[in-house]
């Protein structure tokens, strides 16, 4: 006869590969996605009146990747794959997340590295702003 704790344990077992497979899955889907949001956006800056149905396909991505990371709170995997996915994007959008994140004493210090290192395809445009938080970074 089984008992519950070798049952769960044997369940565990089973489950923990699939979970594994899961996460790994939504990681690969999210820093895909990051890469794609990119390159629409620099097809849209080069036409942007002839690929102006991109504008809100972009704004779209640039929302859910923004309720995904607010949506994470203490998951640091999810976390740390939705800032990867930001700056792989490289949204302007992303910036106050990404900011908010660099500033926050009370993340891990990785987690505010990543966000700092995910504010590089934004940077030509915030480059002073970026050079800061990365210094202070150093500092903390």
């Amino acid at each position: 006869m089984f008992f519950p704790s070798v049952l769960q344990q044997q369940l565990n077992q089973e489950l923990q590969p699939q979970q594994q497979q899961c996460r790994h899955t939504r990681r690969t889907a999210l820093l895909a996605l990051g890469s794609v949001a990119f390159k629409l956006q620099m097809k849209h800056k080069r036409h942007p009146h002839q690929l102006s149905y991109l504008e809100p396909v972009i704004q779209r991505i640039a929302q859910e990747l923004i309720k995904l990371l607010r949506e994470a709170g203490q998951q640091q995997d999810l976390k740390l794959n939705v800032i990867k996915a930001m700056g792989n994007a490289g949204l302007p959008q992303c910036t106050r997340e990404l900011f908010n994140i660099v500033r926050n004493h009370n993340e891990p210090i990785y987690v505010r590295e990543k966000a700092c290192y995910a504010l590089r395809r934004i940077a030509p445009s915030i480059q002073s702003e970026v050079r800061a938080l990365t210094t202070s970074l150093k500092v903390s």
